[in-house]
């Protein structure tokens, strides 16, 4: 059975960002190919982007090193740039997160301190469409462009993320997810959709990670969950 992850993703792209003309360091051309790479493929090492990794692929493009502020717009420009994951939560559910950071979320900063284990928040977002001056770009080097995004971020707004053509299956996210659990780390994993884990491949996957990843929804999927049953 194949579970869609609606309620990861954001329906409307933030506005892209006008970088000033003092501060481009990329043709047009030059964009479109690392939003191209970014959308289309994963790093070399099989794992997920990232702030560095797609740092390093579009000083490569420029040929040039790019200051962090200049990489910083156009990350944002591009639609890759985070939102802190808490304020982004409290936002849609002030009166919820409020009690849920009372409560809940002591525990799981205790539970990832005792186990060394990292804070990542599941989320995503749905990509601005890429275009030229002409007509919308749907293809780069014959790769479909991806429109939607997965990601992984901290409380800091660090991410790692890939991009897909869909909305992501379930099977889509936990093969996201194998990608950013690979080497020994644990992770306390909270994820705006709980319901995609009570699927069957879910469930068994999750007990293949049994002791490396504990998952925590939030309260408005908590309660809708609730609702269902």
């Amino acid at each position: 059975m194949h579970t869609t992850t609606n309620a990861l993703m954001t329906r409307t792209p933030r506005p892209s960002v006008r970088i000033r003309r003092s501060r481009r360091r990329l043709t047009e051309e030059q964009e479109l190919h690392v939003q191209g790479v970014l959308r289309s493929t994963l790093p070399d090492d099989g794992t997920l982007w990232d702030r560095e990794k797609a740092h390093a692929l579009t000083n490569s493009v420029a040929r040039t090193e790019l200051p962090e502020r200049t990489f910083a717009a156009y990350l944002e420009r591009w639609g890759f740039a985070p939102q802190k994951p808490l304020r982004k939560a409290h936002v849609a559910d002030p009166f919820g997160m409020k009690a849920w950071m009372s409560v809940d979320y002591p525990v799981i900063a205790m539970q990832a301190r005792e186990a060394g284990a990292e804070i990542l928040w599941l989320g995503g977002d749905a990509l601005p469409d890429l275009r030229t001056k002409a007509a919308p770009v749907v293809v780069h080097e014959g790769l479909p462009i991806g429109q939607h995004l997965l990601h992984l971020s901290t409380n800091r707004g660090d991410r790692q993320w890939a991009a897909l053509r869909t909305l992501p299956s379930t099977e889509d996210t936990l093969r996201f997810l194998d990608r950013a659990l690979h080497g020994t780390r644990s992770i306390e994993l909270i994820a705006p959709d709980i319901t995609l884990f009570k699927d069957a491949s879910a469930q068994a996957w999750m007990a293949r990670h049994a002791g490396r990843l504990n998952i925590h929804g939030l309260p408005a999927v908590r309660r809708a969950v609730l609702r269902e049953d």
